[in-house]
């Protein structure tokens, strides 16, 4: 989680594409990955992080991020899933609040 948030920073939009699971076929939504590396993000919050009860192969982390846009500063707080295969973990989905 940690490692995407600072790719948004940074603005690796092919980092982000290679850490979402292959079934999200990522590379089709390059255009709106790009834009979303464009904000100004700030800051990382982590609220939580768990293994599933059924499988250490899936994640959860519960997360706040702030970014800026237009000079004012915004929230995004998102539930998100991640799967954990061949020893690497990817990004499968979130529940945004």
């Amino acid at each position: 989680m940690r490692s995407r948030y600072s790719a948004h920073v940074k603005q690796l939009t092919q980092y982000i594409i290679d850490t979402y699971h292959p079934s999200c076929k990522a590379e089709e939504f390059r255009d709106g990955i790009e834009d979303s590396i464009q904000l100004n993000w700030r800051k990382l919050k982590v609220i939580s992080a768990h293994l599933s009860n059924q499988t250490d192969d899936e994640g959860f982390v519960s997360f706040k991020a702030t970014y800026s846009e237009d000079n004012q500063l915004h929230q995004l707080k998102e539930h998100s899933r991640f799967l954990k295969e061949n020893g690497k973990w990817y990004y499968i989905d979130g529940e945004v609040e």
